[in-house]
């Protein structure tokens, strides 16, 4: 189909040219972070407690934004210090 290619080349024209460097950037820094992971600089929250403190920030700035949105029956945690101590 002649739209979608031209969608695709229109989209491809925005970015520029491709940074020669930009995969050995992002391979560098993947390393850094597996490194700093597996010494034990970075510790790492469980997938249910960030989406969970994702959540409660959105239900909050959402309330914030709209004091017409009726706030939620029950926090979806307590308090934000118990997931980020």
């Amino acid at each position: 189909m002649k739209g979608n290619s031209l969608t695709a080349e229109l989209l491809a024209s925005l970015d520029g040219p491709a940074d020669p460097d930009a995969e050995q950037a992002w391979d560098a820094e993947i390393d850094r972070r597996i490194e700093a992971i597996e010494v034990g600089d970075v510790a790492l929250e469980p997938w249910q407690e960030f989406t969970a403190a994702i959540r409660w920030y959105e239900a909050r700035r959402l309330d914030q934004v709209s004091s017409s949105r009726p706030a939620p029956a029950t926090p979806l945690v307590s308090d934000a210090a118990e997931l980020f101590p």
